[in-house]
């Protein structure tokens, strides 16, 4: 699953900093910047408001998995 979500952000990287790049270049420095902090907020407050802050993980395994005796 690491590698998984290290390659999905590798390739957000590689298909963001472009684009990023064109953007202030059309737009200028501080618009992009703006633009930038304005993704990252949002994201933030999606994620807070979300189920995400209450998920839990338990320890044990399912039931039906568990070995018989």
């Amino acid at each position: 699953m690491f590698i998984t979500m290290r390659s999905l952000n590798r390739a957000a990287v590689v298909a963001g900093a472009p684009l990023g790049g064109l953007f202030a270049d059309a737009a200028g420095l501080r618009p992009a910047l703006w633009l930038g902090a304005a993704g990252i907020t949002s994201t933030g407050l999606l994620l807070a408001m979300s189920g995400f802050r209450t998920a839990s993980h338990d320890d044990e395994p399912p039931p039906e998995s568990a070995p018989n005796p």
